[in-house]
């Protein structure tokens, strides 16, 4: 009889936690419900491309060997994708669904952490309420590829686990459970996002500012103690950093997107805060519509905002001695640290620092609540209200602009697929500089056609055209539309002389291929020419490639700079591949016949052509041939 008592007094004690975590998700649902109609986008894709594409093994191996991790070394990211992919398909509904979820997940540990160190579970809720609104980091739960969300899921169970074994932290040698707890959070946090090796410097914090641990000791006793607790994070960390550095990805933070400490490190910051201080209003729908100085993106008003914010701040530091107010401020410094040296702004690494603004504004509620308790008792549900009212439509009008962007990149896809319900197994499908990022276009073929149809652009690789059962080119109109080129399987062309050939420039020409050679007038030529610098380059060559009749004569062609100019030879990379696509339109008034391709470079400001030599370093012709081209 006793136990039947029991579990109702222990509902009713748990029924308003569970009445505020309802509204929680309501409010959470509503805020997002617009990325519910969102479709698949960008970078999206290059996640779901593996997953429809490889087996599980090769998956396995594409995610956790950072050898072949061409994008971040993330490998539970890769996992989420993978069981989400065995869930929902190509349904993105499921997977908005789950990023919303995750979402509410961290909203509710938001509110456990802050209940539990501020004994004040309604601060608790405040703060997961606030941080629910905040539509700055909204990119984050709209788009399903940011692992930010799931990041920070490991990261506050980390500092959870890490508050019990502070708690109960004694000399033993043995660490409690708790410990390892919270170091397995640690490391499953690190494998979704590189930005939780800040994680150990929070847990220090807590340890520091919080408990106080080992407040009592003298310093030589709490070095020893903070090593002892520390060192196998260090060691985690530094087997992160082992792989990390074998990741053939981690070059491009420095080298493409100019990951570097310098003097817009102080823009950067003063940009972050002040959207920290002021998380709401209407921001752009994706991180590439944001420039990265203070008077373009961060209007004034925010500034002067910014700079009052941080003088209460630290005038409240300063009068109230508060260690949380500290220990709040220092963590919103430390975890946007990491993206500092980007020379950009991208909202969605707003995720985590945003927990702080979150707190010190529900700390604010909390202590005008006390000292205007009637007016905020009418006041605060109609304030919050209309802050979920602002964000739901703050978010959508993101969610608008990122299904606008995506209709525009899906036109050629479209096109394509209105007229190619099917492709035969084995099609290669070839895009010259493609109007939307291939990777995109990958996804969206292969989710469409399955892994028969394998997608490739003059950016990347060689076409390989006659490697294939089928194969197409693409280029595009001045109006965006693809033009399509069925390959010519069986050609009778030849090159002469025959490659890979040098010339007498650290240049190499290691192939060609020709999407057809049997043409009509006004249809077009497409030649691809594959290059590559065999040493320093200190030239800027002309590529040429000129149509010609029997008697020699030019009937069409054309010279630039390889790539149209936007690969000048002399910026070239040692054995790099320079994919030079050449489309040459036939003449109208072309005679039906036999003509031939001469390839070719010269320096423009002589125009004295480049020799090619042969394999013995005898000098043969200042051009290739490609004959016989047949115009009907």
């Amino acid at each position: 009889m006793p136990a039947l008592t029991v579990r109702p007094k222990i509902f009713r004690a748990l029924r308003p936690h569970l009445l505020f975590a309802l509204l929680l998700l309501f409010v959470v649902f509503f805020i997002y419900a617009s990325a519910l109609a969102t479709s698949f986008f960008a970078d999206d894709f290059n996640f779901l491309e593996p997953a429809a594409r490889l087996d599980v093994p090769q998956y396995l191996v594409h995610y956790f060997d950072p050898r072949v991790q061409v994008l971040w070394y993330r490998p539970l990211q890769g996992i989420q994708i993978l069981i989400e992919w065995w869930l929902f398909g190509a349904n993105p509904v499921g997977y908005h669904v789950v990023q919303i979820l995750i979402h509410f997940i961290n909203c509710v540990w938001l509110w456990a952490l802050v209940a539990r160190v501020s004994k004040k579970p309604l601060l608790g809720f405040l703060a997961a309420l606030f941080y629910a609104t905040f539509p700055v980091y909204a990119l984050a739960v709209n788009w399903i590829n940011i692992t930010d969300p799931m990041m920070t899921i490991f990261y506050l169970a980390a500092m959870w686990f890490w508050l019990n074994y502070l708690e109960r932290a004694t000399t033993r040698v043995a660490p409690p459970r708790d410990y390892y707890l919270a170091l397995i959070m640690f490391m499953l946090a690190l494998l979704f996002k590189q930005m939780a090796l800040t994680l150990p410097a929070i847990l220090f914090l807590l340890d520091v500012l919080l408990v106080a641990s080992t407040r009592a000791h003298t310093l030589p006793q709490m070095i020893r103690a903070w090593l002892r607790r520390y060192f196998a994070f260090g060691v985690v960390i530094i087997i992160f950093f082992g792989a990390q550095s074998i990741a053939r990805s981690t070059a491009t933070f420095a080298g493409v997107f100019g990951y570097a400490v310098g003097s817009h490190i102080v823009s950067i910051l003063a940009q972050y805060v002040a959207l920290l201080v002021f998380p709401w209003g209407y921001f752009p729908a994706t991180d590439t519509q944001i420039v990265d100085q203070i008077p373009e993106f961060i209007p004034a008003a925010q500034i002067a905002w910014l700079f009052l914010a941080l003088a209460i701040y630290f005038w409240l530091v300063v009068k109230t001695r508060s260690r949380a107010l500290v220990f709040v401020g220092l963590a919103a410094f430390i975890t946007l640290a990491p993206v500092l040296p980007f020379p950009f702004i991208e909202l969605r690494y707003l995720y985590l620092p945003a927990l702080g603004s979150a707190i010190l504004l529900a700390a604010l509620f909390d202590l005008a609540r006390q000292k205007f308790a009637r007016a905020t008792k009418f006041l605060a549900p109609l304030a919050f209200a209309l802050l979920v009212l602002g964000a739901s439509a703050a978010v959508a009008d993101a969610n608008a602009g990122i299904a606008e962007i995506a209709r525009q990149r899906r036109v050629p896809f479209r096109d394509i697929t209105r007229a190619h319900p099917t492709f035969p197994d084995d099609t290669r499908l070839y895009f010259i500089d493609p109007v939307a990022p291939i990777t995109e276009l990958t996804g969206l073929f292969t989710l469409r056609y399955g892994r028969g149809v394998t997608i490739e652009s003059d950016a990347r690789e060689v076409a390989d055209l006659r490697a294939h059962r089928a194969a197409y080119v693409y280029y595009f109109d001045s109006t965006g539309k693809p033009i399509e080129i069925a390959v010519e399987q069986n050609i009778a062309a030849r090159v002469s002389p025959a490659l890979p050939a040098e010339l007498n420039a650290p240049i190499r020409l290691d192939g060609l291929e020709i999407a057809q050679t049997t043409l009509a007038r006004d249809e077009m030529l497409v030649v691809l020419l594959y290059w590559r610098a065999r040493g320093r380059i200190e030239k800027d060559y002309t590529v040429f490639v000129h149509l010609v009749d029997a008697q020699g004569k030019q009937i069409a062609g054309r010279d630039s700079p390889p790539r149209n100019g936007d690969a000048p030879t002399r910026e070239w990379k040692l054995n790099a591949l320079v994919v030079d696509p050449i489309l040459i339109s036939i003449p109208r008034a072309a005679a039906p016949g036999a003509y031939r391709v001469e390839i070719g470079m010269y320096y423009l400001p002589t125009l004295e052509r480049l020799q090619f030599f042969d394999a013995q370093g005898q000098l043969i012709a200042d051009h290739l041939t490609l004959e016989p081209i047949v115009v009907k």
